[in-house]
């Protein structure tokens, strides 16, 4: 019985339907507890270290946060994160060709169960940013999940940034289970005009010449660029080498250019391909890609498949995924989720009456609206955060944001003499156009 116990526990934990959970002092052989922020920063003194965090951490005393690592020296080490949560980092100033993110630099590291938090707001000639690490080299990164937003602003000659909301540049590096929940954010000009292509930017990736599996991405990527190419990519920046599976993107892509100089690759998984070697064209270079989905509205993209808000509710929909050990799709979820995500989209339950033939303007905070639904057309009708008021009645109108969180409107309409003439003067006029 206790074999076939221990062997039950074993499936679970593989399947990711329980997770270990280690006691305040249960510490695994080898590792160093990492309980407070200033054993946090202590681990750039001993960087082959193995670590493993025992609570969620708050580093907002760390009002400039030097990311751990750098390409001199690396970090070389583990982390387990055990799905703990590393709070309010905080970046605002990093000098020329540094890295910056939770970590810096790693290289034959493994960073695993980690949350982070925060904001990374620098300007830059030439940078390497990602939520949980900028660089990583012939390393791995699993089950790490980023909702820090990164905005980087870059002038001066030749600039070049490599952005990603989980890692900057993963050099023949594994990430599997990565979700990005952070608005990612470039603006950049290159005053000697060279139109030179040193910059992307990714949802999970800036640049990747390493395998990618079971990652999705549901932040805004922005681009604004005056003289130079740059890359962007729902997933992925610049995909230069490896594999892209069973991952999918439903971040919004907004790009803008100089009107002179519209120099912005933009697609909906990846930015751009690189051929790798002269026998390999784009059409069988897309073997690399498979599984791969986005929202339709996020735009187009020839490597992957195109799906509408209601197909992303929908897990059939999406071939090649595991939705037994790796994915999950609860019940009111707009899109897929990872199993070790806990908490389910945020849905906000708020209360509006109107009049018959009133709109009303709804507040999303600056968030753009990816879906919006009524119940009941017929007593209150939605367009984007445009609610108006039909006949009088009661219904439902459910908003959805670009990072998924959902605004659930119990909508009343009362009836009003004035606007209901209104209404029908304004149907009467839009009929004769």
């Amino acid at each position: 019985m206790k074999k076939l116990l221990t062997l039950i526990l074993s499936a679970l934990l593989l399947c990711g339907i329980v997770t270990p959970a280690f006691a305040a002092d249960d510490v695994p052989e080898g590792f160093t507890p990492i309980r407070t922020a200033e054993d946090l920063n202590n681990i750039r003194n001993d960087l082959s270290g193995k670590y493993i965090l025992m609570n969620d951490i708050d580093i907002s005393a760390f009002e400039n946060w030097s990311a751990i690592g750098t390409k001199d020296n690396p970090f070389t080490g583990t982390l387990k994160g055990e799905n703990h949560a590393i709070k309010n980092l905080k970046t605002i100033t990093i000098r020329d060709n540094e890295f910056a993110g939770l970590f810096g630099y790693i290289q034959n590291a493994a960073l695993s169960g980690l949350a982070v938090d925060g904001k990374i707001s620098i300007t830059s000639g030439k940078t390497t940013v990602g939520g949980i690490c900028g660089f990583a080299e012939e390393s791995t990164l699993d089950c790490c999940r980023n909702t820090v937003e990164i905005h980087v602003i870059s002038t001066g000659q030749s600039p070049q940034h490599l952005l990603g909301g989980v890692v900057g540049f993963a050099r023949q590096s594994e990430l599997t289970a990565c979700a990005n929940l952070g608005k990612v954010n470039l603006t950049v000009k290159d005053e000697t005009n060279s139109h030179n292509e040193n910059s992307v930017s990714g949802g999970i990736c800036g640049l990747l010449s390493g395998n990618m599996s079971d990652c999705r991405n549901a932040g805004r990527i922005e681009i604004n660029v005056a003289n130079q190419l740059v890359h962007l990519g729902g997933l992925v920046g610049r995909l230069t080498g490896g594999t892209i599976k069973t991952s999918y993107n439903f971040g919004k892509l907004a790009a803008s250019a100089a009107a002179e100089t519209p120099l912005i690759e933009c697609h909906a998984l990846i930015g751009s391909y690189e051929v790798f070697d002269l026998e390999e064209s784009r059409s069988s270079a897309s073997e690399r890609v498979s599984s791969c989905y986005y929202l339709d509205a996020t735009g187009w993209d020839s490597f992957g498949t195109a799906l509408s808000h209601k197909e992303f509710r929908d897990a059939e929909r999406f071939a090649g995924f595991d939705f037994k050990c790796v994915w999950k799709l609860p019940e009111n979820a707009v899109m897929p989720l990872l199993r070790y995500e806990s908490e389910l989209p945020t849905i906000i339950e708020k209360t509006l009456t109107v009049k018959t033939g009133q709109t009303v303007e709804i507040e999303t905070d600056g968030a753009l609206v990816v879906d919006a639904v009524s119940d009941n057309p017929e007593i209150a009708s939605v367009a984007g955060t445009r609610i108006t008021g039909n006949h009088p009645g009661a219904t439902t109108v459910k908003v959805t944001l670009e990072d998924g969180t959902q605004l659930q409107y119990a909508v009343t309409v009362r009836f009003s003499l004035l606007g209901w003439l209104w209404s029908l003067i304004h149907s009467f006029l839009r009929s004769l156009h």
